[in-house]
């Protein structure tokens, strides 16, 4: 049994079920081009991307099954039929059901729950903003609720777009997000209860919310707008922000919008907490405000409960979930594989003359002695985090390496943290309800005083660090924690504004600002 399932929005990625194994490509990475939308090529140029995605996955063009978009509504379902359906040659098609139904299979069958209450939130889609799951292996994911009250991805973007530290280099509005979760970390204690109250008028939809800010920070009315506004459609033309000037108060909006988000979400999983407990007191989180990690471990701490999130709960996860979706409705058994390391295999497109391999002991002296590493091999992590097959590494114990990554390596924002991958043998300093799920960066755990003094480059101002343990035990990475004996920084091998990188180009064009990248286990130096 052959099938592919496609995604054509933004964050456009293919998934192929072949043979028992399922392998995802996001589109983005073979276009070079962040939050890449396949929907925006003409045809002519959609055959040859979907033609490198299937060469990459090692994939024929003859499919059983054809999956078609996240939803059948808008130009990524019937639309986009038209122009693919010469380009894809499948026996048969049909559309994918429902945005946050994609989201909840997707996550869903990758985590290890028999039953599990799930919630999907993010910026909207066609069926709501945020939705509530109950899961169970027989029936998958079945659709409880869905609470439109807030749209937590869109509203939390449209606050961070007016902060400056962020609006200011920002170019797309799916970036903002991340962004303003990093600035609310700098910020230590409590954020401002007058701050708190207006941005607590504005997620309950008031429009004296926005004259109240707008008082607050001496922002246009072209701001206020929240159902048609300015900045998101300045975010798909020129790229610019209106955003205020005064960054001490852009600090103090960053964090009272977090604090804000995390009071929304959790009283409305406190109404329905009752539920909880009928599903083995797990709970799975996903849809793009999934990626926020203060709000996850808050939710796993207050809930005391296990907790799941995929790798990517974002839209690149659709596919991966219309897939799921249909395997299930046609009792096709989910392969058991690690799913984080679904991705693309590495696209050697330019040769390595060195064949070979570094050893271990060679590349951690290297990190000893101060080097930031490249990292990359293997069949590639899915999601936005690299996780230890392309990624960059380094001591974190040495703080001066921070204002080098993200000023000469990464050309990013100062305030862009960094997060710590170790073995789960070296998890004594972190204080969390549960470790079961660190493998994929999506908490931000609290960590002991002696860990900051230890590592100050991977922790947060507020005393949190986004923990990720190492499970991959054949990888250059899991081999150097276990050689140097401590934690490493890791950050996404790219470059500000671009996706992670897929092939040996995309690594050597790091190289300069790198001092050696490590593709396959060989090491590269200039």
């Amino acid at each position: 049994m052959k099938i592919i399932s496609t995604y054509a929005g933004h964050e456009s990625n293919i998934s192929f079920y072949v043979d028992g194994k399922i392998t995802v490509v996001e589109l983005d990475k073979l276009a070079n081009s962040k939050y890449f939308a396949l929907e925006d090529l003409s045809t002519v140029e959609k055959a040859d991307l979907i033609d490198q995605a299937m060469e990459v996955a090692g994939v024929e063009n003859d499919f059983d099954m054809w999956i078609n978009g996240s939803y059948h509504g808008k130009r990524n379902g019937i639309l986009e039929y038209r122009k693919l359906e010469n380009i894809i040659n499948s026996k048969r098609m049909v559309y994918g059901p429902g945005h946050h139904t994609c989201h909840a299979h997707s996550a869903y069958w990758q985590s290890d729950f028999d039953k599990a209450w799930l919630v999907s939130s993010d910026g909207g889609g066609n069926d709501g903003y945020f939705n509530i799951y109950h899961c169970n292996r027989t029936s998958g994911p079945l659709p409880e609720e869905q609470i439109d009250r807030f749209d937590f991805g869109t509203l939390y973007g449209l606050i961070g777009a007016i902060i400056p530290q962020v609006g200011k280099s920002t170019r797309w509005f799916y970036d903002v997000a991340g962004k303003a979760m990093a600035l609310a970390g700098q910020s230590p204690g409590k954020a401002s209860e007058e701050i708190k109250g207006i941005i607590h008028m504005l997620y309950s939809g008031s429009t004296g919310g926005w004259n109240h800010m707008e008082q607050l920070t001496g922002l246009p009315y072209g701001v206020k707008n929240t159902t048609n506004n300015e900045n998101i459609k300045t975010s798909k033309g020129t790229g610019k922000f209106h955003y205020f000037k005064d960054q001490r108060l852009g600090l103090k909006i960053a964090q009272a919008n977090q604090e804000v988000l995390e009071d929304k979400f959790m009283a409305i999983l406190t109404d329905r907490q009752y539920s909880i407990g009928l599903y083995d007191d797990n709970v799975i989180l996903t849809g793009g405000v999934a990626l926020n990690i203060n709000n996850n471990e808050n939710i796993k701490n207050k809930f005391k409960l296990n907790t799941f999130i995929p790798p990517n709960p974002t839209d690149g996860g659709l596919s991966l979930g219309g897939l799921f979706w249909y395997m299930h409705m046609a009792g096709i058994q989910v392969p058991d594989q690690d799913y984080k390391f679904s991705g693309t295999p590495l696209v050697e497109n330019k040769k390595i003359t060195k064949k070979r391999k570094s050893s271990i002991k060679t590349i951690a002296k290297m990190i000893k002695e101060g080097a930031i590493l490249g990292i990359v091999e293997g069949q590639s992590e899915i999601g936005p985090r690299a996780l230890g097959r392309r990624s960059i590494i380094c001591d974190p114990s040495n703080p001066d390496v921070v204002e080098r990554l993200n000023k000469d390596i990464k050309h990013r924002e100062w305030y862009r943290p960094f997060a710590p991958i170790m073995l789960e043998d070296q998890l004594e300093h972190i204080e969390t309800h549960s470790t079961d799920d660190l493998t994929k960066m999506s908490y931000a755990t609290k960590v002991s005083l002696e860990f900051e003094r230890l590592y100050p480059a991977v922790c947060h101002v507020d005393g949190t660090a986004r923990v990720q343990v190492c499970n991959d035990k054949n990888s250059t990475v899991y081999k150097l924690l276990q050689e140097i004996g401590t934690p490493l920084l890791n950050t996404s091998f790219n470059d500000n504004g671009y996706p992670i990188v897929a092939t040996t180009e995309d690594a050597y064009m790091m190289l300069p600002s790198l001092d050696g990248i490590v593709i396959n286990g060989v090491l590269i130096k200039e």
